[in-house]
């Protein structure tokens, strides 16, 4: 959850880098907002990628819920950590 800043808002922007390997070359996110899909992006190379959605207008409220849903989450091979993984992010705007 997070508070909407004053003004009005158009985008969200996130700077995310995928777990890649050679058995899962993609990884998709799939993002919601208040229980609204503002979009999608797949990720095909391991590095920080900024992606950008365009918000629907009144969107925003008080408080917000940011969804991330990854159908492409693993866990890491030849590692003994068993989380499902899929992006890591580094900013959020």
């Amino acid at each position: 959850m997070f508070a909407a800043p004053p003004g009005e808002v158009r985008n969200l922007a996130m700077d995310v880098q995928p777990l890649l390997d050679p058995g899962h070359p993609l990884q998709q996110v799939e993002v919601e907002l208040n229980g609204t899909d503002i979009g999608s992006v797949f990720l095909t190379e391991r590095r920080w990628t900024p992606v950008q959605f365009k918000l629907p207008p009144g969107i925003l409220q008080g408080e917000n819920t940011l969804s991330l849903r990854l159908p492409d989450a693993h866990s890491p091979p030849a590692s003994t950590d068993t989380r499902l993984l899929g992006v890591a992010i580094r900013k959020f705007a």
